[in-house]
């Protein structure tokens, strides 16, 4: 009897050792802070971004959709702003950031503050819904505010969304399995949206001939996410080429104003954005801050 007990304490010892030994072996493997920080680099001017965030605020202290708007979003706009503006003043120390984060801030408490109306965009900011009910949004109109008309998306649970047609809601998706810990599908779930990409831009239901700009954003946050984890970093490695190519082109989609476009083209293999293709607007800007 000891020495079956014995031998079956070897066993679970050696077991320990060897998942121990592979955990190991695979952090090992894994990209480090600096590595994954230079694959995703892109450039931005961030004091441009910032002033451009001055050219959205309202009298209130909330920020507009987009320069001479009249709308304002209650979601996911002030909270995507406001993040944005707080990675920014910890890159920069620019003075002017950190002013605005605290208007956009102190202005949403009157609204339920910045997370209010859930939208399936937070879970970049590492904030996730208490269901795993696939949601889907539909625009509202909440009131008025010195002349601009307060909007919000509200998200519902809506299980019959086919979250898999659209790239920005896999990658969100994506996010919450990695916060779950279903690490297998969020591999599945990324490599559906990689198969998205074409090249240029992402192809998928929304799509309307114009790439959206801020799929990009979300692509390089997510990658982020799962090769700074052991158990998906060799599997994000396999991705390194597509997120080359994606920060080539976020580094040309900044605007003279500082915003980024939300859209561009491709004309005879040429890239073209510019008011003739889209405008800039403080949800794009905001995720390519996040994603910087």
């Amino acid at each position: 009897m000891k020495a079956r007990l014995a031998l079956l304490l070897i066993v679970i010892l050696f077991a320990v050792a060897f998942l121990s030994y592979n955990a190991l072996n695979n952090q090992e493997m894994c990209l480090t802070k600096s590595e994954i920080s230079k694959d995703t680099s892109f450039s931005l001017n961030l004091t441009s971004v910032a002033f451009y965030y001055l050219a959205l605020q309202t009298p209130s202290g909330l920020e507009k959709e987009y320069p001479n708007s009249h709308v304002i979003y209650l979601a996911d706009d002030q909270a995507l702003d406001y993040f944005a503006l707080i990675k920014l003043y910890n890159l920069t120390r620019f003075g002017l950031a950190l002013s605005i984060t605290q208007k956009i801030l102190n202005a949403s408490k009157a609204y339920g503050g910045l997370f209010k109306y859930w939208n399936p965009v937070f879970e970049v900011l590492g904030v996730y819904p208490t269901t795993t009910i696939p949601m889907s949004g539909v625009d509202h109109r909440i009131g008025s505010l010195d002349g601009y008309t307060l909007m919000a998306t509200i998200f519902r649970p809506n299980p019959s969304f086919d979250y898999y047609s659209y790239a920005d809601q896999l990658a969100y998706r994506t996010l919450l399995e990695v916060h779950l810990g279903n690490y297998s599908q969020a591999e599945v779930l990324f490599e559906n949206l990689s198969k998205m990409w074409n090249g240029k831009g992402f192809v998928d239901k929304a799509f309307n001939g114009v790439y959206q700009s801020y799929k990009l954003a979300d692509y390089v946050i997510v990658w982020r996410v799962l090769a700074s984890n052991a158990h998906t970093c060799q599997f994000a490695k396999k991705y390194l080429t597509i997120v080359h190519r994606i920060t080539s082109i976020m580094s040309v989609l900044q605007s003279y104003s500082g915003g980024v476009w939300t859209g561009y083209k491709w004309v005879n293999q040429t890239m073209v954005y510019g008011t003739n293709i889209s405008l800039t607007n403080g949800e794009t800007t905001s995720l390519f801050v996040i994603s910087f």
